[in-house]
């Protein structure tokens, strides 16, 4: 099991493109015009960069949580 999930809350995107610049190796733009990860299971090299996402993200859309111990990181 990785130690990192992502929660993405895809309804409440508005396709503002901050999580596809921020971290462009898991975030993309999809034809509708919103934004979806490619991987939601992370581990500690993919933190940071998913991290910058879910902070830039304008109406809170992203979450990681840390699966070992249940935290929510953002």
């Amino acid at each position: 099991m990785a130690k990192y999930r992502i929660e993405f809350e895809r309804d409440k995107c508005i396709g503002a493109r901050s999580c596809n610049e921020e971290c462009p190796d898991n975030w993309e733009m999809k034809d509708d015009g919103k934004s979806d990860c490619s991987t939601k299971d992370i581990e500690e090299d993919q933190l940071e960069c998913n991290m910058n996402a879910a902070k830039a993200c304008p109406v809170n859309a992203i979450h990681i949580k840390n699966t070992e111990n249940g935290e929510k990181l953002i």
